[in-house]
């Protein structure tokens, strides 16, 4: 659970303080559209991820953007405890829920290639790990997103203060329902010294019943059209502070 609690809680970031609105609000999607966003720990900066939308595609009879994320630590961490994830998603066109997730990840000594494969109408998921040849079915809710998909269902979405939403996110083998709201909007000064009207929100995550109690997660959303997170903060025992800063992003910046 904790090897995978700071890249859930930023992916969960990216849906918890929204309201739905209308479809024609929806904002498209660009092929070749790239967020990057810089970690640091304890003031410090130990890697990166991002996320690219790579092209469009068909998936099980439906119109898909494939969309990859990437995230690892830098050069001089690696050394220490090298990170190199990798997550590519086939996400609907229309619903942005998941048709097929790829991950990789290699973090330490701990190294995983599995795919999920989503079948929405069947309410399932059929999970396989290519190391270890293990898998699994399992039941998934009617709405549920992934932790790339989450990122672009914001373009369906219009900010509402104070109004609570829950999501489901899938992580390959963990559902998290994720809640939260707008807190307040507030103007906030970006890596490139541009200043921004933004939302803040306070999200939590659970596991069934069970609230997800190993940190705290606070960030802010750009308060367009694009509600991107540009800052995000957590707290965790393990990590005792961790930020993920967007430095560029070319629907924004």
């Amino acid at each position: 659970m904790k090897r995978i609690l700071f890249f859930c809680c930023i992916c969960l970031c990216f849906v918890l303080a929204t309201q739905p609105a209308q479809a024609s609000m929806c904002i498209p999607i660009t092929v070749g559209e790239h967020h990057v966003y810089k970690v640091k720990w304890l003031g410090l900066t130990v890697g990166q991820f991002e996320v690219t939308v790579l092209r469009e595609d068909t998936f099980q009879g439906r119109q898909v953007y494939v969309i990859e994320m990437r995230g690892g630590t830098n050069r001089f961490c690696s050394h220490i405890y090298r990170i190199r994830d990798h997550f590519v998603s086939y996400i609907d066109k229309e619903t942005f829920r998941p048709l097929k997730l790829e991950v990789s990840r290699r973090e330490g000594g701990y190294k995983k290639d599995a795919v999920t494969l989503y079948f929405h109408d069947e309410g399932k998921a059929y999970f396989h790990n290519y190391l270890d040849k293990s898998s699994k079915e399992y039941d998934i809710p009617k709405d549920i997103y992934d932790v790339i998909g989450v990122f672009f269902r914001l373009r369906a979405e219009q900010v509402q203060l104070k109004k609570e939403i829950t999501y489901d996110v899938d992580f390959g083998e963990t559902i998290f329902s994720a809640s939260g709201m707008a807190e307040k909007k507030e103007k906030i000064k970006l890596p490139n010294g541009k200043k921004v009207m933004a939302y803040f929100a306070e999200p939590k995550a659970y596991v069934g019943s069970e609230e997800v109690k190993d940190g705290s997660v606070r960030a802010y959303f750009s308060s367009d059209v694009y509600t991107i997170p540009l800052y995000i903060t957590l707290k965790a025992p393990l990590f005792t502070k961790i930020t993920a800063t967007l430095e560029t992003g070319t629907a924004l910046l």
